[in-house]
């Protein structure tokens, strides 16, 4: 659960600073041209962005399968027997 909490939380701030640096750029400085839209893309916080993304949804697609082995394997090797509920006596 662990590796799913903070992947997913990586990648929403890695995005969030990336998305607001493009924004800036290419709507604010550049004037929303198809120039500024390429000068965004190239931006280093932008790119450095892009790659936490992709570092931090490693991280949460290795929790994803962890948690998906643990809930396919809960209970193999039991050796423990089932409790068994009594009947309720007839009357």
């Amino acid at each position: 659960m662990l590796l799913l909490n903070l992947g997913m939380v990586g990648m929403v701030m890695a995005m969030l600073v990336s998305g607001y640096e493009q924004s800036q750029i290419e709507r604010a400085i550049e004037g929303s041209s198809w120039v500024g839209y390429f000068v965004a893309q190239a931006h280093p916080w932008f790119v450095q962005g892009m790659w936490w993304r992709q570092i931090f949804g490693w991280m949460f697609a290795a929790g994803f399968v962890l948690l998906v082995w643990d809930m396919l394997t809960i209970g193999r090797g039991e050796r423990r027997p089932a409790l068994v509920h009594a009947q309720p006596a007839a009357a």
